[in-house]
């Protein structure tokens, strides 16, 4: 059983896992700033030299929790450290179908064009790792082709970048049969898959009309996409209305960026309710461990009474989803929250300390458990 200690020790603890993860936050995004014009980095001693030195003079290192979070994650980030090749975009299908087409439209306010690369380091596919702090892999890249991009006025909707091609690598090799792609971009997962012997039909729902005029009218000439039909409607308003089985497999891109997790509880949420159609979503693992830190609040808040308070009387979830989370996310992570606590209830009654605890409760496997649940 937990001692009282035990439990001051987790409410006291769950400030200090914020305020990792918000470390953690900062130290990606210096490596991805990190000005890497007319250096091309060819081992894993050479990034980290470089990480070091740019978490240095951003971040600074005089605190020893600042310190630990970015040498776990450096270190993590090294043991990991792979460069993306210029063969390994050349020998890209899509890319080799795109390579060399003048192409450069505007539909409304919906673009399509050749853009300059991104040079230096990926922060790419999280690691399936538990614990509190986030933890991604490293791509770095130096390959000077231009990318093709889709994109508005305000920020990038797809690209072919070295980035999507790795993220999107695992939900091409699960896709099989009949397809149902909930969000268009340029075509580059259904191009993908549409190369595979297994593949029966695809079809795509995309919501705005400019992004499927430019691929009907752009793209699917170059592409030529087999078996392929487009509705334009809303993703979740489609899906909610399909049967389970229709489909043997779907694939969820409606989210520009990790950022963007609305969307994904709003496809989570209906998507649950399938067992018979294979769902994939794009970067689900990067939710979970944006989620980390508030799952540990959960799980801080488990460890006391039944009325939901801490020992002081404070209810942990809603003073940290206030402080964190805009409006329209926080019925949904308020949701997971509870989930999460009514999971971990049986393994807080048999933790001898708090240490245990964490490493029982703390795992990637029972926080794809709770989003299950939505």
């Amino acid at each position: 059983m937990l001692k009282k200690n035990d439990l001051t020790a987790l409410i006291a603890s769950s400030q200090y896992v914020i305020n990792i993860s918000q470390i953690a936050e900062r130290v990606y995004d210096v490596l991805r700033r990190v000005d890497l014009d007319r250096v091309v980095i060819k081992d894993a001693n050479q990034f980290e030299s470089i990480a070091w030195q740019a978490c240095e003079k951003e971040i600074g290192l005089s605190d020893s929790v600042t310190f630990g979070v970015v040498k776990s994650i450096i270190d993590s980030m090294k043991s990991s450290f792979r460069v993306f090749t210029k063969e390994e975009l050349l020998s890209n299908p899509y890319f080799n179908a795109v390579n060399g087409k003048e192409i450069n439209t505007i539909c409304e306010d919906i673009s399509l064009q050749w853009c300059e690369p991104l040079i230096g380091f990926i922060v790419s596919n999280p690691k399936k790792e538990d614990g509190v702090i986030p933890m991604f892999d490293c791509v770095f890249t130096n390959v000077r082709k231009k990318e093709l991009v889709l994109s508005d006025r305000q920020s990038v909707w797809m690209s072919v970048s070295p980035n999507e091609i790795i993220t999107m690598q695992e939900p091409i090799k699960n896709a099989f049969g009949n397809v149902l792609i909930l969000g268009l971009g340029i075509g580059y997962f259904p191009y993908m898959i549409s190369q595979k012997d297994n593949i029966k039909s695809i079809t795509i729902v995309e919501n705005n009309p400019n992004v499927i005029k430019i691929f009907k009218e752009v793209l699917q000439p170059i592409l030529n996409i087999p078996n392929l039909r487009i509705v334009e409607n809303d993703a979740v308003e489609f899906l909610t209305f399909v049967d389970d089985g229709e489909y043997d497999y779907c694939f969820v891109d409606i989210w520009r960026h990790s950022g963007d997790i609305l969307n994904y509880y709003r496809c989570k949420e209906v998507g649950n309710a399938f067992k018979r159609t294979v769902i994939d979503y794009w970067i689900e693992d990067s939710f979970i461990q944006i989620l980390k830190g508030t799952f540990y609040i959960a799980l801080a808040q488990a460890a006391f009474d039944e009325s939901g308070n801490t020992i002081d009387g404070t209810n942990l979830i809603d003073e940290t989803l206030d402080s964190l989370f805009s409006e329209d996310v926080i019925e949904y992570t308020r949701t997971i929250m509870y989930n999460y606590m009514e999971v971990v209830k049986p393994l807080v009654k048999e933790a001898i300390d708090a240490k245990e605890l964490v490493d029982k409760c703390m795992t990637v496997d029972i926080f794809k458990k709770v989003l299950d649940m939505l």
